[in-house]
C-alpha cells in the first residue's frame, strides 16, 4: 500500500513540475543576455534546444520581429563559431528590416564582419512563397528609403543590387 501511494505522489509531483514548466513564463531577452555574460556565448547557444516551437525558434520569432529587446541580444552571440545559429540570425534579422529597420541597422557591422550589410541585406529569406517575397520586398525597400540612417542606405544598395541580379523566382519543394 505504501509503495502504491509512493507511486502515485510521484506521478502527480511530475506531472506537477512537467506542467509547471509548460507553463513556465518564456525566456526574456536580458535572462538571455545575463546568461551568455555569466556562462560565454558558445555554451549557451549549444544548450538551446532547435526543437520546433522551442526555445531557438522563440528567440528567432522575436528577432524576426523586430523586438528592440532580442535586436540587442545579437551582438552578445555574434562572435560564436556555430554556423546555424548565424544563418538562421542573418535570416531573422533580414526579417525585421520592415518592422524595425533603425533596431536591424544598430546590431549589423559594416564590412565582412558577422552580421554585415550585406550579408542581412542580401535578402536572405528561405521561408517565404513568391508572393510572400515581393511583399518581403516592398516593406524591406519602403522601410529602408525612409530611414536616415546611412546604414540603411547601404542595405537599400545591397537589397536592390542582389534582386537585380537575381533570376526569376522559382517555387521550390
Amino acid at each position: 500500500m505504501k509503495k502504491n501511494i509512493f507511486c502515485i505522489m510521484a506521478a502527480v509531483l511530475t506531472f506537477s513540475y512537467s506542467t509547471l514548466a509548460a507553463n513556465a513564463p518564456p525566456l526574456t531577452a536580458k535572462q538571455f543576455i545575463d546568461s551568455v555574460k555569466k556562462e560565454g556565448a558558445q555554451k549557451v547557444i549549444a544548450g538551446i534546444p532547435d526543437a520546433d516551437n522551442g526555445e531557438w525558434d522563440y528567440i528567432m520569432h522575436n528577432i524576426t520581429n523586430g523586438n528592440d529587446d532580442w535586436l540587442k541580444a545579437v551582438p552578445w552571440v555574434s562572435g560564436t563559431n556555430s554556423e546555424a545559429w548565424h544563418e538562421d540570425i542573418i535570416s531573422a534579422l533580414a526579417g525585421a528590416i520592415p518592422a524595425n529597420v533603425e533596431g536591424v541597422m544598430s546590431v549589423i557591422k559594416s564590412g565582412d564582419i558577422t552580421p554585415s550589410i550585406n550579408q542581412v541585406c542580401s535578402m536572405p529569406i528561405y521561408n517565404k512563397n513568391i508572393p510572400q517575397l515581393n511583399e518581403y520586398f516592398v516593406q524591406a525597400v519602403q522601410a529602408l528609403y525612409k530611414s536616415h540612417n546611412p546604414k540603411a542606405k547601404k542595405c537599400l544598395e545591397q537589397l536592390v543590387k542582389t534582386v537585380g541580379q537575381a533570376g526569376p523566382f522559382k517555387e521550390v519543394d
